[in-house]
């Protein structure tokens, strides 16, 4: 039976990272964005969490008919309102 360690991180940016860590890699959920990624290291992990938050909100910016349709309309809102605020 495979050991399964789960951590829940609160940023300070508004982001909430859900951490599981097993013998495969470490894999994280966002749920205010309610997105996933993963890698084999926490410095990798890392890396991967900045990329998708990156991609995802330039894929929302420049994609107005994607960023209309809901849950993605509330995501671009939490960036505008939340995240974007909170890097300044």
């Amino acid at each position: 039976m495979s050991k399964v360690n789960k951590r829940t991180y609160q940023t300070d940016i508004g982001l909430t990272l859900q951490i599981t860590h097993d013998e495969q890699g470490i894999a994280v959920y966002i749920p205010e964005l309610d997105i996933y990624t993963c890698a084999d290291t926490e410095s990798e992990l890392l890396d991967a969490i900045v990329d998708i938050t990156e991609e995802y909100w330039l894929q929302l910016q420049v994609n107005p008919a994607f960023r209309e349709r809901e849950p993605m309309r509330q995501h671009y809102f939490y960036y505008l309102n939340t995240v974007i605020p909170a890097l300044a």
